[in-house]
């Protein structure tokens, strides 16, 4: 869209119809309705859009091709203008949360057995290992999971400063 203030305005994160749309959307509501994944998203002249991409082009233009608008704090529902960004697709998974899958308890921490043969016993060790631009790279084998999951947050603000996970809310 060319001027997304001809169809709305912006107050405190929200979008808010100028028009009447229908009969039950009056000039005033909030625009948009949440999908399956938790963004917000509104329909326009046919064609579904996401209420944050919408909010940065009436702050700043169009979103350079290949970028999303991320949201900072990770709430997909907190579409303060303060709270959004631009990203590629690697940095804006680089702030999600821990996996569904996740057993330690940490992200990036995984628990190691290795058994040693030679004197029959098996060892747990706790991983620390980070994933970059397609790649994997091992932080360090740990005592304890507090231990990897320090050495992986360290690693994650060194390597993607702004955009770790830890860079702006806790885990």
């Amino acid at each position: 869209m060319s001027d997304w203030l001809d169809i709305f305005s912006y107050s405190d994160g929200r979008l808010l119809w100028k028009k009447r749309r229908c009969p039950r959307v009056a000039a005033g509501s909030v625009a948009g309705y949440k999908n399956r994944h938790g963004y917000i998203k509104v329909e326009v002249l046919g064609r579904v859009f996401p209420v944050q991409k919408i909010i940065w082009e009436i702050h700043f233009g169009r979103v350079p091709e290949g970028l999303i608008v991320d949201h900072i704090d990770g709430d997909r529902d907190n579409n303060r203008i303060e709270n959004l960004r631009l990203a590629d697709h690697s940095q804006n998974a680089w702030n999600r949360g821990i996996s569904k899958a996740n057993t330690s308890g940490f992200k990036g921490v995984t628990l190691e057995r290795v058994k040693l043969k030679r004197i029959g016993k098996t060892i747990e060790r706790w991983v620390a290992q980070i994933r970059t631009n397609g790649k994997n790279r091992k932080i360090g084998r740990f005592s304890s999971k507090q231990e990897a999951a320090e050495a992986y947050r360290l690693a994650d603000l060194a390597e993607r400063g702004e955009f770790s996970a830890y860079a702006c809310r806790r885990w």
